[in-house]
């Protein structure tokens, strides 16, 4: 995967790519892909009075962008995207086995 750089350090960078993100009425994200394999996220936000918003600072969110457009850029392959998946896939799996564990003892603990 290609490492997300600050607004300040994409100057003098040569841009490889632009890839747009899904969208919607009021706000889009996309990304700016340099050479040197690294990229800057773009949140544009329709604003009230005529004052849109455009923030470099976005944190870089894969599910918002469409798959194969993060494939072609070289952002990250359905391999990283597959393994992404199912590591959150065990977090949340990890989690509730927890909760209910402790939920368990608690009733156990209750009833007897």
């Amino acid at each position: 995967m290609f490492k997300q750089i600050e607004k300040d350090e994409s100057i003098g960078k040569t841009i490889k790519c632009f890839v747009p993100g899904w969208g919607s009425n009021r706000c889009s994200n996309s990304l700016i892909v340099f050479e040197d394999n690294t990229f800057l996220c773009i949140s544009a936000e329709r604003g009230y009075d005529g004052y849109d918003n455009l923030d470099f600072e976005d944190p870089f969110n894969f599910r918002e962008f469409p798959m194969k457009k993060l494939e072609l850029a070289g952002i990250m392959t359905q391999a990283d995207f597959d393994a992404i998946l199912e590591s959150e896939r065990k977090k949340e799996a990890e989690r509730l086995e927890q909760t209910e564990k402790k939920m368990y003892e608690k009733l156990k603990k209750k009833y007897g």
